[in-house]
């Protein structure tokens, strides 16, 4: 399965964002990985690890770890070299603060300016969304990327109504920061989290054009990854 990030290109038009060179490819690959924790919180990245890991070249990965330190995914430290970004308590809820602010407005701009095509992208998204399982089925303990792949699309593709490129572009650095604590909510929960009726009920909200209710969903909905995850910092399951 093939899902990249969501760009907005017309009014509720998103399309796909594939890579067009290896250090894209490159970029991909490891923000992926960072993102559903494979590469784990405040873990090195060493490029001979990582060249053999992925199968890329030094360079590609260089230049990639060069723009994943300007998303603030990863950290360049003298003396010490990258690693990726900690998480944190207090990073968390900040994260989830300023994203419940930002979507707030996306999320009224996106039901306000949506279109039909952009109904007919939400549908199509939350139907691949709810097709997916959570966890890999190689190996239960993973998140399966196909499914990381598809929650990412939805969130972006719910918000990309909104007719409104730099907002759009803000919203998705949020979304990814927040994305690290969704993957650390599913590796660490004892408890199943019924997610495909928290999407249907935002993705019905939407198409109702309610913006009250879609707004306090959303809210809901990241409130409750928050709170997980805030759990499994004070069990000390998580080092930060």
């Amino acid at each position: 399965m093939d899902i990249r990030p969501v760009e907005v290109s017309a009014p509720g038009q998103p399309h796909v964002k594939r890579p067009i060179n290896r250090a894209d490819i490159a970029y991909e690959t490891l923000r992926d990985s960072i993102l559903s924790c494979e590469l784990k919180p405040n873990a090195r990245l060493r490029l001979e690890e990582l060249r053999d890991q992925f199968q890329l070249g030094i360079s590609p990965i260089r230049e990639a770890l060069m723009r994943l330190e300007m998303d603030d995914l990863v950290r360049l430290e003298r003396n010490k070299g990258f690693s990726v970004a900690r998480v944190s308590p207090g990073h968390l809820k900040d994260s989830i603060a300023i994203r419940s602010e930002v979507e707030k407005f996306i999320l009224h701009w996106a039901i306000e300016r949506g279109d039909v095509a952009w109904e007919a992208n939400l549908i199509s998204a939350f139907h691949l969304l709810s097709r997916q399982q959570k966890y890999s089925p190689d190996n239960p303990a993973k998140i399966n990327p196909d499914w990381n792949k598809a929650h990412r699309y939805f969130h972006l593709t719910l918000v990309s109504g909104c007719n409104a490129p730099s907002m759009f572009k803000i919203y998705s650095q949020l979304e990814a920061q927040t994305e690290r604590y969704v993957a650390l909510a599913i590796l660490n929960s004892r408890q199943p989290r019924d997610d495909n009726s928290e999407h249907k009920l935002l993705m019905d909200a939407a198409l109702e054009r309610n913006v009250e209710l879609v707004q306090e969903l959303s809210e809901k909905h990241i409130q409750a990854t928050e709170a997980t995850v805030l759990k499994v910092f004070e069990s000390g399951l998580i080092d930060y």
